[in-house]
């Protein structure tokens, strides 16, 4: 949950991106109208955003028409808090054939975060101003990629300020035939490089 609380909530199929807001800490939560979201849910499955602090970007993974692969990430912009969002674009420059899910945006806008599921991987790309095509998409080193999957990185807003804590989800194999999937948390300390390994 970010800013105002927009949040993925999982109705019955298709999935839709939700809002709920709230007076203040403490206060019950109230959903919003979902006119508000109509540029970005469609009759195809959207869903984990992440949002800028001003709240102008969001961030999702869809299927809808124009995706690549099995799941793509997109991003829809707006002038303001307060204007309409404005339709959706695909993020060709990271998106590939398989599955990119899960993105997280930084506090500064600049570096995008997303889960290849069908790797297990967690990738990211840079750009250098909001208004420019992120770069080419790299592999996140250890210690947060293993060789066990990985996935669904969150990171702080202070990041990229030394000890700013992420936290991701790893896959740690099966333990008495039940899948175990745990939370694990990394500090900057500085941030990982990504490696060499590029998009193809």
């Amino acid at each position: 949950v970010r800013s105002r609380g927009l949040g993925d909530v999982y109705k019955r199929q298709p999935k839709d991106i939700c809002l709920a807001e709230r007076e203040g800490r403490g206060h019950p939560w109230k959903p919003v109208p979902a006119d508000e979201l109509k540029a970005i849910n469609t009759r195809d499955n959207e869903g984990m955003p992440s949002l800028t602090p001003d709240e102008c970007e969001i961030y999702f993974h869809s299927d809808r028409h124009g995706t690549y692969g099995q799941n793509d990430i997109w991003v829809a912009v707006r002038a303001s808090r307060d204007s309409p969002w404005g339709t959706p674009r695909n993020l060709e420059e990271i998106n590939g054939l398989g599955n990119e899910r899960q993105a997280c945006i930084s506090s500064d806008g600049l570096t995008l975060w997303w889960t290849k599921a069908n790797a297990g991987e967690i990738w990211q790309a840079s750009r250098k101003s909001r208004k420019s095509a992120f770069g080419p998409a790299r592999l996140v080193e250890a210690p947060v990629n293993s060789y066990l999957p990985e996935g669904q990185l969150e990171v702080s807003p202070r990041w990229p300020a030394v000890g700013a804590p992420a936290y991701f989800v790893r896959d740690s194999g099966e333990t008495k035939g039940t899948l175990s999937t745990d939370i694990f948390m990394v500090t900057w300390n500085p941030a990982p490089v990504a490696a060499d390994k590029q998009e193809p």
